[in-house]
């Protein structure tokens, strides 16, 4: 009678791997924004509000990403100043209260405020700046 490792000795062991298809890569997006302020003139001066709005699409394409969460922040304290889910046309608006004078001027200026999307699985992440300005 044979030893049992002896019949393993005369074995071969043969290993597969498997592996997971390679992620595939996120589609580059783009990014537009605008921005409207407004008073109302029972407000102080240095209070308004800041209407923001922006349009998430698949760079380079007219094709709009809808479902996106879009951050819009101040620059000069980045500050957090709201957010919106983007539509099915892609866009994405809301809408906050500007309680301080330092934050109304830097958000009309150059880059006034920041809108970001952090990016998904199949989309990249984008940013972009833009400055808000009175509504006629």
């Amino acid at each position: 009678m044979r030893s049992a490792a002896a019949v393993l000795t005369g074995l071969t062991l043969a290993a597969t791997a498997v592996l997971a298809p390679a992620a595939a890569a996120a589609t580059p997006t783009s990014l537009s924004t605008k921005g409207f302020l407004s008073r109302d003139s029972s407000q102080p001066l240095w209070m308004a509000t800041v209407t923001l709005t922006s349009t998430l699409s698949e760079k380079g394409t007219t094709r709009r990403v809808a479902g996106a969460t879009v951050t819009f922040t101040s620059t000069w304290d980045n500050g957090a100043l709201c957010e919106a889910v983007t539509t099915a046309s892609g866009i994405a608006t809301c809408s906050a209260e500007i309680t301080d004078e330092r934050t109304l001027v830097a958000i009309q200026s150059s880059d006034g405020y920041r809108a970001t999307f952090t990016g998904s699985a199949s989309h990249a992440a984008v940013q972009t700046g833009g400055s808000a300005r009175w509504a006629h």
